[in-house]
């Protein structure tokens, strides 16, 4: 397998559609899981071992933003016109300082991200490869919105995992990517290349200049330590890896705490914009 050919690939759209809806909905509370999303979709005997990201498994993550020294969420803004047409063109987003109470019932905070796994699709020569995942985004424990298909990859040679990139979270695509290379000795180092286009850079409402309409990432990683993380699971020891992306926009960096049960537990980012995002890993649960 050519593991760069499909990383490239992450960032495409992937495995599900979004149809038009046949009524209108009140809110985004309300939105239909789209076929191919629900949680019960399709758990049939997965294709190859997995050890993290196995079928059914969700991983729920909570995260901080912090920007201009201030404490924000990222926030779906409903336009109506999605109510009956379900694509992400008439959706937008928005900073919400986290202390702010809302009477706007048509802005919706996003407070946690919930990751489900589904099954491993086999590669042109029938071996074990992309294993795909949605992501799902909530406030006070209601989904909002549509959720993202999205892939990740996981081998004895490597893990890789697409972040959420929906609303304001669309910030990880500039960022490294998750992605790690065994074994994870300390002082191993590795890079990655990956592209994107520049469709992002307006979801992310950057300003940006291209001649072809497509970015180039160059990315390098190093495994700097061990650390104990702590979280709601418990203390989770975990490798340390850092990293940089380089773009003609710009650098960014992330830091990844990887343990090889749980698989990314922390991962704090410094995104194009300055802002700095961190996920935490505080449940995980496997389908009954």
């Amino acid at each position: 397998m050519k593991f760069p050919a499909i990383i490239s690939a992450i960032f495409l759209p992937l495995f599900f559609s979004c149809a038009a809806f046949a009524q209108l909905k009140k809110s985004f509370y309300d939105m239909e899981i789209p076929a191919g999303m629900e949680d019960s979709a399709t758990f049939n005997e997965q294709n190859g071992e997995s050890r993290i990201y196995v079928r059914g498994r969700i991983f729920t993550y909570t995260y901080t933003l912090k920007r201009n020294g201030a404490m924000y969420h990222y926030a779906v803004v409903q336009d109506e016109r999605a109510l009956l047409d379900s694509s992400y063109k008439y959706v937008d987003w928005m900073y919400v300082p986290i202390d702010s109470v809302f009477n706007n019932d048509k802005i919706y905070p996003v407070n946690k991200v919930e990751l489900t796994v589904f099954d491993r699709e086999p590669d042109f020569n029938g071996n074990p490869g992309l294993t795909r995942i949605k992501y799902e985004y909530y406030n006070d424990e209601k989904r909002i919105f549509l959720g993202d298909g999205k892939s990740a990859i996981e081998s004895d040679k490597m893990i890789m995992l697409t972040p959420p990139g929906s609303h304001g979270f669309v910030f990880t695509t500039f960022n490294p990517i998750p992605i790690i290379k065994f074994p994870l000795n300390n002082g191993m180092s590795w890079k990655q290349y990956t592209s994107f286009t520049d469709i992002y850079c307006d979801r992310a409402k950057i300003k940006f200049e291209s001649a072809d309409g497509l970015f180039h990432v160059n990315q390098e990683y190093r495994v700097t330590g061990e650390l104990n993380i702590n979280t709601r699971i418990g203390i989770i020891v975990c490798k340390k890896i850092e990293a940089v992306a380089k773009t003609s926009l710009g650098d960014t960096f992330a830091t990844f705490y990887f343990n090889e049960q749980w698989g990314f537990v922390k991962t704090e980012y410094r995104n194009i914009d300055g802002s700095e995002l961190v996920f935490q890993l505080v449940a995980v649960k496997d389908r009954q």
